[in-house]
């Protein structure tokens, strides 16, 4: 099996060549990372988290945690084994802490000091709604994390690596808010699953509101026909969870959104992929 590397290039490297360094054997990186200010780095692979500093022509491990990766399986609803989680850098500073979810039967979600390592707070994930599995990294602010249930999402085949454990599941989807503090993680709200979550939830702060797109787990009668196709725009207050929009803007399965990221640009206009075509969706 390849090493995964990580790696800058350009300015940081004293010719402008790659510089690179590689991470265990045996280990695979299959989401994204992110970037602290001083040249610091969140990698997460499918069996760590790495905090890595970028000086000069170096990059340094500077610490590694291990997760529970669920014995190495994909889940339903998710694209690949390990934790399905960009890491997000959030809290005191911006960036004092960094959080994923991890891959647990009772997934949870992991917050480290971005310092050292070390464990600020561990808790469920989700509580009574949803299922075992994200594929969606958390959103934050402050000192707050947004979390979203993808269990049983489904994506293009040609996306999934390999076959899920379980085959299929039912996707319930929901969104649960947790704060973090040095004394811990607590749960804040959670939706349920009144909303199936479909896509990378977006945050605005100019209005304090989460948006995404998603289905309807009850059935909503619409000039007396049912929802089974139906895609609703959302939006949830981010204090308190409760529901500031819900409105049908497009049918499956020619604008499944599968969980892709949308757009906010500054006059709040929202701008969604959907499978087959770009929504722009207004207030």
């Amino acid at each position: 099996m390849v090493r995964p590397v990580g790696g800058t290039v350009g300015a940081r490297s004293a010719d402008g060549s790659m510089v690179t360094a590689q991470l265990p054997a045996g280990e695979e990186i299959k989401n994204s990372f992110s970037i602290r200010p001083g040249g610091q780095a969140a990698v997460v692979t499918d069996h760590a988290l790495y905090g890595l500093r970028i000086a000069g022509d170096t990059i340094t491990t500077v610490w590694r945690r291990a997760y529970d990766n669920g014995g190495g399986i994909r889940k339903p609803g998710q694209l690949s084994r390990g934790s399905g989680t960009t890491p997000t850098y959030f809290g005191p500073g911006k960036s004092s802490y960094v959080a994923i979810v991890d891959n647990g039967a009772d997934p949870k979600v992991n917050v480290y000091n971005s310092d050292d390592g070390s464990t600020v707070c561990s808790m469920s994930a989700f509580g009574t709604f949803g299922g075992p599995a994200t594929e969606n990294s958390p959103v934050a602010l402050k000192n707050s994390l947004i979390l979203s249930s993808t269990w049983g999402s489904e994506y293009p085949s040609v996306t999934e690596d390999g076959p899920a454990t379980p085959r299929t599941a039912p996707f319930t989807g929901g969104l649960t808010k947790v704060d973090v503090s040095p004394q811990g993680c607590r749960r804040a709200w959670e939706t349920g699953s009144r909303d199936k979550v479909a896509t990378l939830p977006k945050l605005s702060t100019s209005n304090g509101e989460i948006h995404f797109l998603g289905f309807a787990n009850t059935p909503v009668n619409l000039g007396g026909e049912q929802n089974s196709g139906q895609v609703y725009y959302s939006a949830v207050d981010f204090e308190t969870g409760q529901r500031r929009a819900f409105v049908p803007v497009a049918l499956t399965p020619f604008d499944d959104p599968i969980q892709l990221t949308a757009v906010i640009g500054p006059d709040g206009t929202l701008w969604q992929g959907t499978t087959a075509t770009m929504l722009k969706i207004t207030h």
